[in-house]
């Protein structure tokens, strides 16, 4: 999708808005060689979208189009509102009077040109006009140029600098491939926090769990519960919960794709995500039934009996 010459720049400030009067005239960005422009919009594995800005196509997508074309000269200049797709997003686009439109921000773009399947990233993406784009959105967020040099890259980094408005922020980045689950460097932070906050929750609980029934522990074990006999009880109860939850978690993101579409994306999902998903589950509760047991050995019988 990209060169290895490829490098972003952010512009940050939130602020920044077509309405307002801000603007980026892409037209006023020179260079001595022919680059490309993209404006990240998303980058799930299942569904890459950028607004897209060339001097020429650089790259040959043309050579990848099986029915329609690429963008021309003509379509920025003119800021129309067209998108070139990928094979597999044909099924998100509206059909209107023998034309294909792709929705996007409330506004739907006409399908000029359709990729031909590649199995690779090139099948699942959306290429927008960005000179359209620019007149109607927030002008901040993630850019990035491509050329068929480091050098050229330089030169349009530079110019671009000279057409963002004053009162904008920004800062330079190098690009950052999605990974095959979808997550770029923030989403895999976040998601890690989100797991490591969750088993430490799961920790925390077992250990109050052990320690509100040292009582009833005691009493199993001085009835003469062996460790086998509480792995087996505690395991049937994690494993209880486990089908619960992995039940309500099949549910509830069916009911938010319902209503949360652009988070959630139900019918994406193959058996594979499923079969992940219970073997998580399962670890977890496996781990928290060793721990449960291991804790539960380590009360003492005389002493929790007497009251101490």
């Amino acid at each position: 999708m990209f060169s290895e010459n490829v490098k972003g720049i952010q512009l940050s400030n939130s602020g920044l808005d077509s309405e307002n009067g801000d603007e980026l005239n892409l037209s006023l960005i020179t260079s001595d060689n022919d680059f490309m422009l993209y404006k990240y919009i998303s980058g799930d594995y299942d569904e890459i979208i950028r607004g897209i800005y060339g001097t020429a196509d650089v790259f040959d997508f043309s050579n990848y189009i099986f029915e329609g074309r690429f963008f021309n000269s003509g379509d920025y200049k003119n800021k129309t509102h067209t998108a070139v797709i990928g094979s597999n997003m044909l099924s998100k686009t509206i059909k209107e009077n023998e034309k294909c439109y792709f929705g996007y921000s409330q506004e739907l773009f006409e399908v000029i040109g359709i990729f031909k399947q590649t199995d690779s990233n090139l099948d699942n993406c959306v290429y927008l006009n960005l000179t359209c784009m620019l007149e109607k959105n927030s002008l901040s967020g993630l850019y990035y140029v491509d050329a068929s040099n480091e050098d050229t890259v330089s030169c349009v980094l530079s110019a671009v600098q000279d057409i963002i408005p004053q009162n904008s922020d920004y800062y330079f980045v190098d690009y950052e491939s999605i990974n095959e689950y979808g997550l770029d460097s923030m989403d895999n932070t976040l998601y890690i926090f989100a797991v490591l906050a969750a088993l430490i929750h799961l920790i925390l609980t077992t250990i109050f769990f052990i320690t509100r029934s040292e009582y009833t522990i005691s009493v199993q074990k001085l009835c003469g519960m062996t460790k086998k006999s509480m792995f087996i009880k505690y395991g049937r109860y994690s494993l209880i919960l486990i089908c619960v939850s992995f039940i309500t978690i099949a549910l509830g993101v069916n009911l938010f794709t319902k209503f949360l579409n652009d988070f959630f994306s139900m019918e994406q999902l193959v058996c594979g995500h499923f079969v992940i998903l219970g073997l998580v589950l399962f670890t977890i509760g496996f781990l928290i039934t060793v721990l449960t047991v291991f804790l539960s050995q380590k009360v003492n019988i005389s002493s929790t009996l007497k009251g101490r």
